[in-house]
């Protein structure tokens, strides 16, 4: 459905099951919603349900076809050629175009844009450079729209681990004509133009509302008509109180394990945290 990134607990009420809206306790809600400046759990949790990429993850962390129906890969392994869906939509009804890809790459690579996660895109040739500033010619970079629903990438060498990068919130399209139009369009409801499973239905600052997408090309895979986003005081406290249906996390929105009673004790259901961590000691600190 969408990338919420919550590992430590969840559970889930009879009331929501019954209306069929999922209601999430967050630590943060978003002030802006473009996919290239991404960086935080919230923001990528609702970028997610709002636009898709060329691929996604199913339920076994694989990249499967998304806005990308199918693929080639050259023999030497670095040109890589995406057939894109024609039914593919953005929520104002024009087709998602395969430069809208192309735009959106390279808006987030520029040097200007100083977006944390563009190192996510070096792979692709000369994309480092550009993003440094050594480059200035954008044609150059290894990204182009041959047609409305073709489009070539070059990588700078064989990246065995490119499509599964390509769900990253970096590699989502923007509509072009919008984001050309107005630098702000991320921070307002009504400029939001969007092309995912969802689409924004209210902003506030404390509550998030995307409900169901009705162009999406997969509609019928969508269960739930509508999803809450929520900034109540103490997550874990309005899970109890059957306030929100879903808690949980590494983040801002962890799980209160001292002040859970009984009965959310048993909703709890934890899992490993995927993280890397590298610790550092100099020689004078081990003295």
């Amino acid at each position: 459905m969408m990338s919420v990134t919550l590992t430590g607990g969840t559970g889930s009420s009879s009331a929501a099951q019954a209306n069929k809206i999922l209601r999430i306790g967050m630590g943060s809600l978003p002030d802006q919603l473009d996919p290239a400046a991404a960086a935080d759990d919230s923001t990528v949790t609702v970028v997610k349900g709002l636009f898709e990429g060329l691929v996604r993850l199913n339920a076994a962390g694989q990249a499967v076809p998304a806005i990308a129906k199918s693929w080639t890969l050259s023999k030497d392994g670095r040109t890589y050629t995406f057939a894109l869906r024609g039914d593919a939509k953005w929520s104002n009804g024009q087709q998602v175009l395969a430069s809208d890809f192309e735009y959106a790459w390279k808006r987030a690579l520029a040097p200007e844009a100083k977006n944390v996660y563009a190192f996510n895109m070096y792979m692709i040739n000369n994309a480092q450079n550009y993003n440094e500033g050594l480059l200035k010619d954008t044609s150059k970079i290894g990204v182009k729209a041959l047609n409305n629903t073709t489009l070539q990438v070059t990588l700078k060498e064989k990246t065995s681990y490119f499509i599964q990068l390509l769900a990253e919130s970096i590699y989502l399209p923007v509509y072009a004509k919008t984001a050309k139009a107005n630098n702000q369009w991320a921070t307002d409801l009504k400029s939001m133009v969007t092309n995912g499973p969802f689409k924004l239905k209210t902003w506030k600052s404390n509550e998030i509302s995307i409900v169901k997408n009705p162009a999406y090309y997969a509609a019928q895979e969508i269960k739930l008509p509508e999803v809450r986003l929520l900034l109540p005081g103490n997550p874990t406290a309005a899970y109890m109180n059957k306030e929100v249906d879903w808690v949980g996390g590494g983040g801002e929105e962890s799980v209160d394990y001292t002040s859970l009673d009984s009965a959310s004790s048993r909703d709890l259901h934890e899992g490993p945290y995927a993280s890397t961590y590298l610790s550092i000691q100099s020689d004078e600190a081990a003295v």
